[in-house]
């Protein structure tokens, strides 16, 4: 496997430098869609200081946009607050755009997630977004999904687009399944003629892991959340067997969507597929990867492990009960869960052998890049 290039993503990368081909349209100009969340923040750093195939950027969140990456801005950006589930915003966001690079969702993974939400983010908001692609003409689509698609109680080991299924009982619940229908939405939609009646619209769909680094907000700092508020600055560890969590830099998991707005354009042949998106970031325990940036914060790990089993069987009994006793009693959204416990506890790895050979995509910062970057962040969060 090649190594990962240098934090800079060396100016003579070529997926970031090949000029349009007689015939094959431009994007000169680029919609983000949930541009004020992790992965939106660091694809616009990407497209603004590493990409010469765009011109211009359109941020499209309900948030307003802040450089909190402080990112170079040579590029011309177009801020619009807008809702990803009113189909005018949307349409209007898409005028005149050549790429959509979708990442807009709602993340919701608490004990009793907001189900109807999440169907009108992440299902709904998915199908104004290709529809205002087919209306605006707007050739190319590049979804960002993720790995919680094919994620249950079972360990994964390496897992390959074609040797991953669908399980029955998604283990991150209603927001797995919004996000693997919104897959199907994009998959379909690949090949669709546009309004101009001659150009296909090209789409694909990216799964990075678990992702970590500056704007992350859903994985170490609810970590530390939890560890606050449950057990006094004390992050539990919960032990199964020799178990090893595969996470991602943030940084890469950007640069890989840029690397694929680019292939959408220069070859079909890499649209209508699923891609998995790793780094080289070391696979290992949950809390060898997470001890560093714990206790940046002046936290620490527990000096022993609670039996996976014991764990499992406590927190279905709290559910239980606090599912019962939720109309008169709302649990917080950090509250931990079953779902979690076992995720920290599965052995979840994936193989990015398809997304190198199809899309030509390297990890940009190495392991050690990244564990710097990200350590900067999360000593300084807030939470």
């Amino acid at each position: 496997m090649a190594p990962a290039l240098s934090a800079d993503c060396a100016d003579d990368t070529e997926s970031l430098w090949h000029a349009p081909s007689v015939g094959m349209r431009s994007t000169d100009t680029v919609l983000v869609t949930g541009s004020s969340g992790c992965i939106g923040q660091h694809i616009v750093k990407m497209l603004q200081e590493k990409d010469h195939n765009s011109k211009r950027i359109i941020l499209f969140d309900l948030l307003p946009y802040e450089n909190n990456l402080k990112h170079a801005t040579p590029k011309p950006m177009k801020e619009i607050q807008g809702d990803l589930t009113n189909a005018k915003d949307v349409l209007d966001a898409c005028e005149g755009v050549d790429c959509v690079i979708h990442c807009g969702a709602l993340v919701d993974i608490s004990m009793f997630p907001d189900a109807a939400a999440l169907e009108a983010t992440n299902v709904d908001g998915t199908r104004n977004v290709i529809d205002a692609c087919i209306k605006q003409n707007v050739p190319y689509l590049v979804f960002t999904s993720t790995t919680d698609t094919v994620v249950s109680s079972n360990h994964i080991f390496y897992g390959a687009e074609n040797t991953t299924f669908i399980p029955k009982n998604f283990l991150m619940g209603s927001y797995a399944e919004t996000k693997y229908r919104a897959e199907q939405l994009v998959l379909q939609a690949n090949t669709r003629v546009l309004s101009d009646g001659v150009t296909t619209l090209r789409t694909c769909v990216l799964r990075p892991t678990v992702v970590y680094g500056e704007e992350e907000k859903h994985f170490i700092p609810r970590l530390m959340s939890v560890a606050k508020l449950y057990g006094r600055g004390k992050v539990q560890k919960v032990k199964s067997v020799d178990e090893r969590f595969q996470i991602t830099y943030a940084g890469n998991a950007a640069y890989a969507h840029v690397i694929a707005k680019d292939r959408l354009r220069e070859n079909s042949d890499c649209a209508g597929e699923i891609y998995y998106i790793t780094d080289d970031t070391p696979l290992e325990e949950l809390y060898v990867a997470i001890k560093p940036f714990v206790e940046a914060q002046d936290m620490r790990l527990s000096d022993w492990s609670l039996p996976y089993l014991f764990a499992i069987l406590i927190m279905s009994l709290i559910s239980v009960i606090l599912r019962i006793i939720r109309p008169i009693y709302q649990v917080g959204k950090l509250f931990p869960t079953p779902a979690t416990v076992t995720y920290a506890c599965t052995s979840v790895f994936f193989n990015r052998q398809k997304a190198t050979l199809r899309l030509k995509y390297y990890p940009c910062f190495t392991p050690e890049e990244s564990y710097e970057r990200a350590l900067e962040y999360y000593k300084k969060v807030k939470f």
